[in-house]
């Protein structure tokens, strides 16, 4: 028997919100204004906003409650993403990505917070979230040898091998990409040692 809603129809869906938060880097604000901002990002649906990190995997927590943290960032926005079927709906998607994010796979560049937000909400709405939430990574996959990483076990920043001569995995998928009539368009290239 299918339960009957005010007004005798059920309602359209769960809201879904893409929250972003500033990351307090020294230079943020620099970058933000050339389009390269840091930001951290959580889906929020029905009271929980549901977030991707390193050491925890994903998780929910308070919407907002990102910001609760001086130095580490600010609340920018909330935007609408669209609307999910319903929480059940969530709750499934939110099961699929957790083998596809696991807390050991965290990576700074091919997959954070905003990989995570932005897969969580075309499960739910059939869209991707704005390209400029995380298009400093998308950068950074072009410079990957030179960007630190995230070791899962001791949770904080290390450099990686910045001073090899060997060229990353990234630079490697280019291939001849940077010598090609839209390489300004695409990508920015790897920095050759």
């Amino acid at each position: 028997m299918r339960a009957l809603w005010p007004g005798g129809r059920q309602p359209a869906g769960v809201t879904v919100k893409l929250n972003v938060y500033d990351l307090d880097s020294p230079g943020n604000e620099f970058l933000s204004a050339l389009g390269l901002g840091l930001y951290h990002t959580g889906v929020e649906v029905d009271g929980r906003e549901y977030s991707y990190g390193a050491g925890y995997g994903i998780g929910d927590a308070r919407p907002r409650s990102a910001a609760q943290n001086p130095g580490v960032a600010r609340f920018r926005g909330s935007y609408v993403m669209g609307q999910a079927e319903s929480l059940q709906a969530l709750g499934r998607a939110v099961d699929e990505l957790r083998g596809r994010f696991p807390a050991s796979a965290y990576d700074l560049v091919q997959r954070n917070c905003n990989h995570f937000t932005d897969a969580l909400v075309f499960a739910l709405c059939g869209r991707h979230t704005p390209g400029w939430v995380n298009r400093a990574a998308t950068v950074g996959s072009c410079v990957a040898c030179l960007v630190p990483v995230v070791w899962p076990r001791e949770e904080k920043l290390m450099a990686v091998q910045a001073m090899t001569a060997l060229p990353c995995a990234s630079c490697e998928r280019l291939g001849s990409a940077a010598t090609s009539p839209n390489f300004g368009r695409s990508v920015l290239g790897c920095i050759k040692i």
